[in-house]
């Protein structure tokens, strides 16, 4: 190998280089700036079923998306009704909701504000905020990525492991138009632990939000089938919030019993 071959190899291993360090530098400054406006929320869960009651404390992630303490996560993850139950007949009550932020344990408490349950989102509403604002994720910052495009979700582990957070990497698979706009992503989104996870691009900007999408069908099969944890874009995520805003305006929410199995819930949803 002549002197000018190797000096080649030895400038393609230094970019190599540079390029891994920068890729890491990214990632630890979007674990940095995303982190602080993840939060718990934990809450009390009466399931009402054929074969019983039980009730028992959850506690599921949520992402802040105001800095007025609005918190968005997936309406299943929170125990909503969905289409699957509803062919179980199961009813869902949700008491004694609060948000935890950083390593808070006293928590502050919260109500539910009207869920779009098609989108599987819901909001919970810090009760109390009084003048404090929140760290909280810019909807209208929001990007569309291209097929290929990587795509990151920063989530905490649980109270056992420190809260630490934690990056996962994947990309953008494909891109669904009904029944509505979706992405479709790879090495993430395989379990249910990551429902209601923000996705984000490497530079930080968000790209949408991790959610159960089912059919509204009477085929058990066919609809186990169609069951996947897709990304609605930000932009869709903002347009509800918008409207569960106004919703929650015009009838200020008592504490929220879900609706039974056999109602289709009066709340922000739109086609």
């Amino acid at each position: 190998m002549t002197v000018r071959n190797l000096s080649r190899v030895s400038a393609c291993f230094a970019a190599m280089a540079l390029i891994g360090q920068t890729f890491a530098a990214d990632l630890a400054s979007l674990v940095e700036q995303k982190a602080k406006a993840l939060v718990r929320i934990r809450f009390v869960q009466k399931t009402t079923a054929p074969q019983g009651e039980r009730e028992a404390e959850r506690e599921i992630p949520g992402v802040m998306i105001d800095p007025t303490g609005i918190v968005v996560t997936s309406n299943t993850a929170s125990g909503g009704i969905n289409a699957f139950m509803k062919q179980l007949q199961i009813q869902t009550n949700v008491s004694q909701i609060k948000v935890f932020i950083g390593d808070d344990e006293e928590g502050l408490d919260a109500d539910k504000m009207p869920h779009d349950s098609d989108r599987d989102l819901v909001w919970i509403k810090i009760r109390e905020p009084g003048d404090r604002k929140f760290d909280f994720v810019d909807l209208s910052g929001a990007v569309e990525p291209k097929i290929g495009d990587e795509l990151f979700t920063v989530s905490l582990m649980s109270k056992f492991y420190g809260l630490v957070p934690v990056v996962k990497i994947g990309q953008l698979g494909g891109m669904a138009t009904k029944p509505r706009k979706l992405f479709i992503p790879t090495n993430m989104g395989e379990g249910q632990t990551e429902l209601g996870a923000a996705v984000f691009a490497r530079d930080g900007s968000v790209v949408g939000l991790l959610v159960l999408q089912m059919p509204d069908s009477d085929d058990a099969t066919a609809m186990q089938e169609d069951i996947a944890l897709l990304i609605l874009p930000a932009a869709d995520v903002a347009k509800a919030t918008q409207r569960s805003r106004e919703a929650a305006a015009a009838a200020p929410p008592a504490p929220v019993e879900e609706k039974p199995a056999d109602e289709k819930p009066a709340d922000a949803t739109q086609p």
